[in-house]
């Protein structure tokens, strides 16, 4: 099996859903017959369960989203107590962050999958080493072949100007944006009384970033919904994903 194809997922910040996305995708990748991997550079932040065992709830998630056992180590290969980020999180333990290592664990899924999804941690300059961001690592992947990033993006006030700045970003790098996920994170009862923003933050995104698709994922499901192609020919997210998914260039 070659080189898997990348999809990289990012976010406007900390706690919008990338997870939650990324696992979404992988599966639905694998329904459409890819075998689909999952990678997390470094992951911070770890859950001690009753019994004492030290679990890092995203990656577990992640490898629960592979179609097939995979070893935590491929997944994530560095993994750190503190819920900080990785540079600080490794600080802490009296470690440092391998920064080789953060794109050359990719290494690890070559031959094991046709596609792989890569959830970085945090936004774009969320640090994940001493000398190296989300984006860093983003920009170093884009060689032989592109690797599109998806954006996650919190559906609440701020999502307009915090997802104007990291699209602007990415296009001002030559990343490929295939899409920008607006994340119902509140809970029903947290409606438009506690803020009015949330059923006008769609069309406020698609009229200032016209050319980006922007996808809808309603809380706790497991599918997204596409509000508008941008740039593309996409009429459903099951297209929006077999254009992202198959070409080599977004």
């Amino acid at each position: 099996m070659p080189v898997p194809r990348k999809i990289f997922v990012t976010g406007t910040d900390t706690n919008v859903g990338k997870t939650w996305i990324s696992c979404l995708l992988i599966r639905r990748l694998t329904e459409s017959g890819n075998s689909t991997g999952a990678y997390k550079p470094a992951c911070s932040g770890v859950i001690t369960t009753s019994d004492g065992t030290e679990v890092w709830e995203d990656v577990r998630e992640l490898a629960q989203a592979c179609s097939t056992t995979v070893p935590d180590q491929r997944i994530c290969p560095q993994t750190f107590r503190a819920p900080l980020a990785p540079n600080e999180a490794a600080r802490a333990e009296h470690r440092t962050v391998h920064d080789a290592l953060l794109a050359d664990g990719l290494a690890a899924w070559n031959g094991h999958c046709s596609h792989l999804v890569i959830e970085g941690a945090g936004g774009l300059f969320c640090p994940l080493s001493d000398q190296r961001t989300v984006l860093d690592l983003l920009l170093s992947l884009q060689t032989p072949d592109p690797t599109p990033a998806v954006v996650v993006a919190a559906n609440r006030l701020g999502v307009i100007s915090h997802t104007r700045l990291t699209i602007h970003t990415l296009q001002q790098a030559g990343i490929p944006v295939a899409g920008i996920v607006l994340n119902q994170i509140a809970a029903p009862a947290e409606s438009q009384e506690t803020d009015p923003s949330l059923p006008l933050n769609a069309a406020q995104l698609i009229h200032w970033i016209p050319e980006i698709p922007l996808l809808n994922c309603n809380r706790g499901e497991h599918s997204l919904s596409l509000l508008h192609s941008g740039n593309t020919n996409a009429a459903t997210f099951t297209d929006w994903l077999q254009l992202i998914s198959s070409v080599s260039k977004f």
